[in-house]
């Protein structure tokens, strides 16, 4: 009750004044600042008090140890500082969309038909992301990853300010109407990619709430009770990494076809990127912790990401 307070308590404070827009840089810098100096607090932290459940020790590498971080769950004041640092960036992402939209609405008079797709899309997944938080603990960044500057970063700047090139992108275009087609393509990228994502991480976080849970009407079939290869998990080994990148492509759509050019296509080929380096990683330390059963997990399943093709 008290987030959603504060969001609509800031929303009307920023449609007022269109804060975000005028003062873009000026959120990026305080925001970059936060990132360095928590991450900093974190690595002295870490190195003074070493996590046991760390899954990646620190390296003696003060570069390397700083930006991966050397706690698995850090806390302050008894708060989850990993779990929590997302709710205030989607939430400021919201608010910076919105303010982009009222720019637009000021200056044209009208939201663009790309502008309203993308605001739609954005704000749909951002109240996925709250609505199935649970579902977060089951995710590779809480329960593998450390919290140093990459994920510090990823969440407080990248989110807000990185992820929201794509609306002013939409800003920028100065085509007001998309053909029937265009949206169609729009919407159906975006909601396949939603329907993979949700649904196979939805089973992914069932299987380990309870092992025994029906997957599609079928018992879920494993390799050695533990590693998955029913529902969309039987088509790749990440397919959680598709559906996530067709949602970047949905969010990209409105804004290209709205005029704003190749940058719009920025964020989804950054988190192609980042997911097929994050793919190369969890394979190696896969193998390494599952050794024979892995090969033949890898056998059974034979693609990373997208069936067929990789």
């Amino acid at each position: 009750h008290s987030y959603c307070c504060l969001f609509w308590r800031c929303l009307l404070w920023l449609l007022e004044s269109k804060c975000s827009c005028c003062k873009c840089m000026q959120l990026f810098s305080v925001c970059m600042i936060v990132s360095v100096v928590a991450s900093t607090w974190l690595y002295i932290q870490g190195a003074s008090n070493p996590d046991p459940n760390s899954h990646l020790p620190a390296s003696g590498n003060f570069i390397n140890d700083w930006v991966m971080g050397t706690t698995l769950n850090p806390r302050f004041l008894g708060l989850d500082m990993k779990f929590f640092w997302l709710r205030p960036s989607m939430m400021g992402w919201i608010l910076i969309n919105f303010s982009i939209a009222a720019k637009q609405l000021e200056e044209q008079g009208q939201l663009s038909h790309g502008m309203i797709l993308y605001q739609l899309f954005a704000f749909i997944y951002t109240f996925d992301y709250f609505y199935f938080e649970e579902l977060m603990t089951s995710t590779w960044d809480i329960i593998a990853e450390n919290f140093g500057f990459m994920l510090v970063f990823g969440d407080l700047v990248f989110i807000q300010f990185f992820f929201g090139i794509t609306g002013w992108r939409a800003l920028a275009g100065t085509e007001m109407h998309l053909s029937a087609l265009q949206q169609a393509t729009c919407f159906a990228v975006f909601f396949i990619g939603y329907f993979i994502f949700r649904i196979c991480n939805k089973q992914k976080h069932d299987f380990k709430q309870n092992s025994n849970q029906m997957i599609w009407g079928k018992t879920p079939r494993t390799i050695n009770g533990r590693l998955l290869f029913s529902g969309f998990w039987g088509f790749a080994r990440h397919i959680n990494y598709l559906g996530d990148v067709m949602i970047g492509l949905g969010f990209a759509l409105p804004a290209y076809y709205s005029g704003g050019g190749c940058l719009s296509f920025f964020y989804p080929v950054y988190l192609a990127i980042l997911l097929i380096h994050r793919d190369w990683r969890d394979q190696a330390k896969c193998a390494e912790k599952y050794g024979a059963v892995w090969k033949q997990y890898v056998a059974q399943v034979p693609w990373a990401i997208i069936p067929g093709i990789y």
